[in-house]
């Protein structure tokens, strides 16, 4: 490959509200350099696509309802998943931030914020940066 390519980054959506999942989806899809490799809305489909497909960032919304991304954060490492991790979320509490981040994640992204810059979060996160919202 040229080094002027620029590299894949292969996504997997893990949000357990469907509209928002596949809107996201298909304004990432969008992206140049962007593959929405996969969606899917439980931990258990999320670990199971971890097995079969090679991710480089999970975007992570934090609350799944009967479950939360901590569990996620904690599943994929046991699996040895080596990619990114972005919390996309509508809130979070600076100890929860602050636990999440002590884990291992990239970054904090908030959905209230607009689709450009989560692309700008992820290809950051991509780059090494840790992104968290100037509000966390």
């Amino acid at each position: 490959m040229p080094e002027t390519a620029e590299k894949i980054v292969h996504i997997l959506l893990l949000d357990d509200h469907a509209l928002f999942r596949e809107g996201v989806g298909r304004l990432l899809a969008a992206e140049p350099g962007f593959d929405v490799a996969a969606q899917c809305g439980t931990i258990k489909e999320a670990l199971q696509i971890l097995e079969q497909k090679s991710i480089d960032v999970v975007l992570l919304d934090f609350d799944l309802g009967e479950h939360d991304g901590r569990e996620f954060i904690r599943l994929a490492k046991a699996q040895e998943f080596k990619g990114k991790v972005l919390v996309v979320t509508a809130a979070l509490d600076q100890g929860a931030t602050t636990e999440l981040i002590h884990s291992g994640i990239s970054g904090v992204f908030l959905k209230r914020d607009s689709a450009s810059l989560l692309a700008q979060g992820i290809r950051d996160v991509m780059a090494g940066k840790v992104w968290l919202d100037q509000e966390q």
